[in-house]
C-alpha cells in the first residue's frame, strides 16, 4: 500500500510534475515537488520522504549527482532513489547500478513503469513487510527498451483540492541560506568524513608549482586570468558557482582562492563564511572579487575573514601583487602579456 507514503519529485519539467503528481495522488501518496536540486536537499531535510524520484538533466546539477549526496549522507542514505531520464547513456546506466538506484526512461508511459517501483520500495506489500532489509535491496530491474510504448495511458484527473504543493518564490529566499546550510553539510560529510585526508594550507609544505583556486560564474574573466596567471607560473583551477568551489576548495587544499560576491549556489560571503569555519580550507587566504561598491559588503567581508577585496574590472597587477603575498608568482610572464 501507498497510502499516506511520501515522495518527491524533482524535475524542472512542470509537465512532468504535474502529470506524474496527480498520479502519485490517485494512489494515495503525499507529494512534494522541486524544481531545482537546491529546492529538493531543502525537501528532503524537512518532509523526510520515503521515496525520492528525481530528473538526471537539471538545469543546476544533475539527479545523480544529487542522489549521491543523499546516499553519502547516513541521514538520507536509507531513503530509495528511483532516477528518470530522457537519455539513457551507458554512463548514465553505470551510475545508477552503482547507486543502487532503478533508471527508468521519461516516455509517456513512465507511471506503468513507475507505479510498480513504488509499491516495491516504498509500499507496504506483506512481501516487502516480511523480510528484515533495506529498501533499496533487491529492486527490480528495467528493461529500458522494454517499457517503451507506442500509446499513453491517461492521466488520472486533476484534483481541485490537491494543487501541487510549490514553495514560493518569497519561501525559497526566506530559507536560502537553511537550504544552503543543508547542500554544504552534505559536501562536507561527502567529501571529509576524515578530515586527516587533507591538509591545510602550508607555504612551508609545498613543493610543487603554486595553483590558486578561483571560483567565478563569469567564464570569460576567468578563462582571461587564467591566461594571465599561467604566463607568471601559477597554474588556476575554475569553478562557476559556489556549491562547486566548496567542493573543490574542500576536496584539493589550494594555495589561495579568487572568490567572485555574487555567484549561483551560493554568494561568496556564504562561500567564505563556511571556508572559514572548516579547519580544512580555513587558513587558505581568499580574495574577494565583486561589482559592487557597497563599503559596507567590503567590511563584512573582510570581518569574514578575506585578507583582500578588490572591485571588478580589477588590474591585474593588483592582483597578482596581493597574491605574491601568498604564493609564488613571477614578477615578468613567461610571455608576453
Amino acid at each position: 500500500m501507498l497510502e499516506n507514503k511520501k515522495i518527491l519529485l524533482v524535475d524542472d519539467d512542470d509537465d512532468a510534475l504535474q502529470a506524474i503528481g496527480a498520479r502519485c495522488r490517485s494512489v494515495g501518496m503525499q507529494v512534494f515537488t522541486a524544481r531545482n536540486l537546491l529546492t529538493a536537499l531543502g525537501q528532503v531535510e524537512k518532509q523526510r520522504p520515503d521515496v525520492v524520484c528525481v530528473d538526471v538533466q537539471m538545469p543546476t546539477g544533475n539527479g545523480i549527482g544529487f542522489c549521491e549526496m543523499l546516499a553519502n549522507d547516513h541521514s538520507t542514505a536509507h531513503i530509495p532513489r528511483i532516477l528518470i531520464t530522457g537519455n539513457a547513456t551507458a554512463e548514465t546506466q553505470d551510475s545508477a547500478r552503482r547507486l543502487n538506484a532503478p533508471l527508468i526512461p521519461k516516455s509517456m508511459n513512465v507511471w506503468e513503469t513507475l507505479l510498480p517501483l513504488l509499491q516495491q520500495v516504498a509500499g507496504d506489500s506483506p512481501q516487502t513487510t516480511s523480510k528484515a532489509q533495506s529498501p533499496k535491496a533487491n529492486l527490480p530491474k528495467v528493461d529500458l527498451a522494454a517499457t517503451r510504448i507506442v500509446l499513453p495511458l491517461p492521466l488520472a484527473p486533476k484534483q481541485s483540492d490537491a494543487e501541487p504543493e510549490v514553495a514560493s518564490a518569497a519561501t525559497i529566499e526566506a530559507d536560502q541560506e537553511l537550504l544552503l546550510d543543508s547542500v554544504f553539510a552534505m559536501l562536507g560529510s561527502e567529501l571529509g568524513e576524515d578530515e586527516a585526508e587533507f591538509q591545510t594550507y602550508d607555504s612551508g609544505q609545498e613543493e610543487t608549482p603554486p595553483w590558486v583556486l578561483c571560483i567565478d560564474d563569469d567564464a570569460d574573466f576567468t578563462d582571461a586570468l587564467r591566461c594571465r596567471l599561467e604566463s607568471h607560473g601559477v597554474a588556476v583551477v575554475r569553478a562557476f558557482d559556489g556549491m562547486e568551489g566548496y567542493r573543490t576548495a574542500f576536496a584539493q587544499p589550494a594555495r589561495a582562492i579568487i572568490l567572485d560576491f555574487e555567484m549561483p549556489n551560493g554568494h561568496g560571503d556564504y562561500v567564505l563564511r563556511r571556508l572559514k569555519e572548516n579547519p580544512v580550507t580555513a587558513d587558505i587566504p581568499v580574495v574577494m572579487l565583486t561589482g559592487n561598491k557597497d563599503r559596507n559588503i567590503q567590511r563584512r567581508l573582510m570581518a569574514l575573514g578575506a585578507v583582500a577585496y578588490f572591485n571588478k574590472p580589477v588590474r591585474f597587477d593588483q592582483l597578482r601583487g596581493e597574491l605574491s603575498n601568498y604564493i609564488e608568482i613571477l614578477d615578468t610572464p613567461l610571455v608576453s602579456d
